[in-house]
């Protein structure tokens, strides 16, 4: 499987067929099964995700995650993860919130942040 690179929001966004709302900060809401292919990506901005349901595992280096109800997943800038579609598993449920490191910049929180 390719790697797919999202350095920005807009990229993300258009993988997944959502409108830009702001070039640095975006949500993004999972509920249709149409929106949510198998994939792998490489982040170019912070990401925190609410899974509200169960119906992927995700690959974080040689690692494979399945989740619970209620879990939430936080990504930082260079990380790859992989999202895998639980054959004839329920649509995942997941609301997701982006936002570019850009953003932060010159903020007491980018310098605590590595």
């Amino acid at each position: 499987m390719d790697i797919i690179t999202a350095d920005t929001i807009q990229q993300y966004n258009q993988f997944f067929g959502v409108k830009t709302m702001h070039p640095q900060i975006g949500i993004i809401h999972f509920n249709r099964s149409e929106n949510q292919p198998t994939h792998k990506m490489t982040f170019g901005f912070y990401a925190l995700y609410l899974v509200k349901t169960v119906g992927i595992t995700m690959d974080y280096g040689k690692t494979k995650y399945d989740f619970n109800d209620g879990t939430v997943i936080c990504l930082a800038p260079g990380q790859t993860i992989g999202v895998h579609r639980m054959p004839g598993g329920p649509v995942p449920i997941a609301v997701g919130l982006m936002f570019h490191p850009d953003l932060l910049h010159g903020t007491a929180l980018a310098k605590k942040m590595k």
